[in-house]
Formats: C-alpha cells, structure tokens, sequence
C-alpha cells in the first residue's frame, strides 16, 4: 500500500465577540460542547486529522480574539 499523502490546511473562523466560534470549533474537534460562555483571551489553536480518499489532511484552526482581526 502506497504511503498517504498529507497536507496542511488552515482553517479561520471568523465572527463577532460571542457568536460562537470557540463552541463551533470545539464540537468539530473534541465532539464537546458546553452552554458556559467564556470570552476567549490570547490564541490557541487546535488540530484536527481527517482522512479523504487517499489524502490525510491536518486542520489547523486557531481560536483567537474577534477584534484582533477587524481591528489592525
């Protein structure tokens, strides 16, 4: 069997303060959610592996501050 050829993707979630993108992204990547609200300060990021056809893909998605984005 051939070795899977892999690729990184970035994936940016954008969005007003408290609309949800920090909920959205942790569903996708660790299946949880929790109805607490808790504004999000600094940066992170997760990653998450998915497999399509003969590609395995690694999404990289930051969560960081709505306004750090709109307001350089």
């Amino acid at each position: 069997m051939a070795p899977r050829r892999r690729m990184l993707l970035k994936v940016i979630i954008l969005g007003d303060s408290g609309v949800g993108k920090t909920s959205l992204m942790n569903q996708y990547v660790n299946r949880k959610f929790s109805n607490q609200y808790k504004a999000t300060i600094g940066a992170d990021f997760l990653t998450k592996e998915v497999q399509f056809e003969d590609r395995m893909f690694t999404l990289q998605v930051p969560n960081t501050i709505s306004f750090f984005f709109f307001e350089l």
